[in-house]
Order: C-alpha cells, then structure tokens, then sequence
C-alpha cells in the first residue's frame, strides 16, 4: 500500500514537472512571438516615416525650385516647367518678351506707354510725356503753376500677388508644386512595399492682410495628397494624405516692396529705385544693364534681394526686367524765343553757323533784336536712370534751304540715353532776311 502510495506521488511530481516545463517552453514561445510581432510593427513605422520624411523632402526641393524661379524670371513660371505662363517659342525674339539671363527665360515687367491718356499723358515725342514737362502751366495766362515729375512713364505687368487673379503668384507656384511633386518621387527605390499615388492639390497660405503682412514670419505650403502604401509580403497597407513645410520667406511682404518700387518706376521720372537700398534696411536694389537684342538698346535688370528671406542659404531675389524708356526733354519755351527774328545764313552771302550746341548749351546767334544771341541750358529727366546727351537737326546748325515766303524755320532738338529712344522738341525760329553789309 504504503509502496503504491509512493509511486503515484512520484507519478504526481513528474505529471507536475513535465505541465511546468511545458507551461515554461509555451511562455518562452508566447513572449518570443509577441516580441517578433513588435519588431514588425516598429520596422513598420518606420518605413511609413521614411516616406513621409521623403515625400517632405520632394515638397522642400519643388517649393523652393518654385520661389527661386518666379523671383527670378520676373514673376512667372512657364508652362513647360508647371507654371501657368505660354511657353516661349522659337520664334520669339530676345528683347520682346524676355531675355535670357543668367541662363534663365526672364519676362520683362515695365514696358514703355504704349497708348495716350486722353490729352493728359502721350506715349510718344515729341508731346511725350507731356508738351511743357514738367511743368503745369495755367491755362488762362500760360505761366507755370507747379512742377511735377510724376505721370505716365510705362506699364507694369507685375502678375497679382493672390487668386483669383490672373495667372498670380500664389496659384503659379501652386501649379509648378502640383506638377513637378509626383515627378521628384521615385517609388520603386521602396524595396518590399508597394506604393501608389494621386494626383496632389496643393495650397499656398500667404499672409493676406495688413497685420499679417507687417508681422509675417513665415510662408507655408499644404500639399493634400494621397500616398497609398501596401507591404508586399504581408498585405497590410496604409494611407498618407497630409503634407506640409513651412519656410522663413516673407513673401508677401517682399512682393509688396517689389510692387512699391514698380509703381514708382511707372510714375516718377525721377525715382531711382537704387535709392531704396540702405545699410539699415534688409532688402538691396542693384542694376545690371544690357544690350536689348531687338533694338540695341540700353535695357536693363533691377535685382531685388531680401536678406531677411532666405533659399538654399541665399536671399531671396527678384528681377525686374526693364524696358529701355524715352528720356523726358525738359520743355523749351517758345515765348522766350518768339521775340527774336534769325539770319537766313546759309541764303545770304556770308554763310556762317547760326546755330550752336555746346554740351547741353544752345545758342541762337544774329538776331535782329538785342542781345544778338539767343541761349538756353537744355535738360533732360530719364526714368531709366541713363545719361542723356542732345543733339540738333540741322547738324551743321546753318538756317539754310528755307523759301523765301516761309517766316519759319523748324530746329529740332533731341535727347538721346544713347539707344534709339529719343525724345525731341521743335522750336520754331522767326526768320529775317539777310542782314546789311
């Protein structure tokens, strides 16, 4: 008894030894394969974050392409490259819509007039910008009332800052990220999972008003786009629809600044936009100036920069292609020379120059009434900032090839900023016949 009793006591303590070593091998197993399954999952995440982390790093380099580009060809982006602007064609001449700089297609944004304001302003000489610039005279008497440089001195095309306007610089960078995003990813550098994506919609945020404006820090770009990411061995997928970057670009507080500076270029002969650089302020204004391809003449760049604005480690820029303009010949007043009557010199005996130009001076000699000089000191306002020279027609300055029934004689004097843009005034000189012997 006592026997069988001991042996099952011993059967027990095996049963029991072999249910604990069971219980052991199956725990052991249990924690492996949950540790196994926490490793998946973290190998997981961190495949999803490395695509994000890559997707984030296409939406950096897209957007930044974007604002370098528009800044620098002048606030468009082509077609060709995702923007919204037509392309440039072959056919399309340097000097008319764009020239190449810097290895760049840049849109040309202040045109010369091209059309009269009613009576008030003319887009070309001689009555360009207006017949007695700049002066305002007083239609009762004639007598000049003020003087003003300001009026109608070209046309912008800076493209708008927001939609819904036209081809704007919001929608434009929009339209370049939108395109060139899905073309930055490569997909199948991703061994081991399958990846597929929509079409993106991005929106660009710019400050908007005038708090924001003035206090803007930052410029941001949201880039709603599905990213759909399947596991090839195991089947589990999931979704990324969500990106955005923000970056320290005071966008539109720049774009206010370049338009300040259009505006004024457009209505102030005498601005000098090289006049809004100075030590304490963060945006500098330089110029570059160049032959235009089309007409030779002297157009030119006004690059803008901001330092508090910063891409690639670079301030942002933006161009502002100019369009060689007329210089402004300051109003010769006829009444001043009404009062004197002028040799015919070429038609009498002794044929001398009765015309002189010296530098900027003119003089008018063999007058019949006293003094027997006429002189005047000519001047000239460019708007593009160029040197002007003068100039006379008849070159020999001889009165010469007048009928002797015409009391006039016409005397043409130019200003030149060295291209074919020239504005001009014609004076008009009573004439005498020939003087005594």
């Amino acid at each position: 008894m006592k026997a069988q009793l001991t042996l099952m006591m011993l059967m027990g303590l095996v049963m029991l030894i072999a249910v604990g070593i069971v219980l052991y091998i199956g725990g052991s197993s249990m924690t492996k394969s949950t540790e196994r399954g926490s490793e998946q999952q973290r190998l997981s995440q961190s495949a999803i974050q490395t695509i994000r982390d890559y997707v984030h790093s296409c939406l950096d380099a897209t957007t930044t392409a974007a604002l370098d580009l528009i800044g620098k060809q002048g606030g468009v982006l082509y077609r060709a490259q995702g923007g919204l602007t037509p392309d440039i064609l072959p056919s399309d001449p340097q000097g008319g819509r764009y020239v190449i700089y810097d290895g760049l297609n840049v849109s040309y944004l202040i045109h010369r007039p091209s059309q009269n304001v009613g009576r008030l302003y003319f887009a070309e000489p001689p009555d360009y910008p207006w017949v007695t610039f700049p002066y305002v005279l007083n239609k009762s008497d004639m007598s000049v009332m003020r003087t003003t440089y300001t009026g109608y001195f070209g046309i912008s095309l800076l493209p708008p800052l927001f939609k819904p306007g036209k081809d704007s610089i919001q929608e434009q960078i929009e339209s370049y990220i939108s395109f060139n995003l899905p073309r930055c990813t490569d997909w199948s550098s991703f061994k081991g999972l399958s990846i597929t994506a929509d079409k993106p919609n991005v929106s660009v945020i710019i400050a908007e008003n005038k708090t924001q404006i003035e206090t803007e820090q930052y410029f941001s770009v949201v880039a709603n786009w599905q990213v759909n990411i399947t596991d090839s061995s195991t089947g589990s997928n999931t979704t990324l629809d969500m990106f955005s970057r923000g970056y320290p670009v005071h966008l539109a507080k720049f774009y206010v600044f370049v338009q300040s500076l259009i505006y004024s270029e457009i209505n102030d002969s005498s601005f000098d936009p090289l006049s809004q650089s100075s030590p304490a302020s963060p945006v500098f204004v330089f110029r570059d100036i160049f032959k235009n391809p089309e007409d030779e003449g002297a157009d030119d760049l006004i690059i803008v920069k901001d330092a508090e604005s910063e891409l690639r480690g670079k301030p942002l820029e933006f161009r502002i292609l100019r369009q060689n303009r007329y210089p402004a010949l300051v109003w010769i007043n006829q009444s001043d020379i009404n009062s004197y009557a002028f040799y015919r010199m070429g038609m009498c005996p002794a044929k001398a120059q009765s015309i002189f130009l010296e530098g900027n001076q003119l003089k008018i000699t063999y007058a019949t009434d006293s003094p027997y000089e006429w002189s005047g000191t000519l001047s000239a306002i460019d708007p593009d900032e160029d040197n002007v020279s003068f100039s006379i027609k008849p070159e020999d300055g001889i009165i010469d090839d007048v009928p002797l029934n015409d009391a006039l004689f016409r005397l043409f004097v130019y200003a030149s900023d060295g291209g074919n843009t020239k504005d001009y005034q014609i004076v008009n000189l009573t004439l005498a016949g020939c003087p005594e012997e």
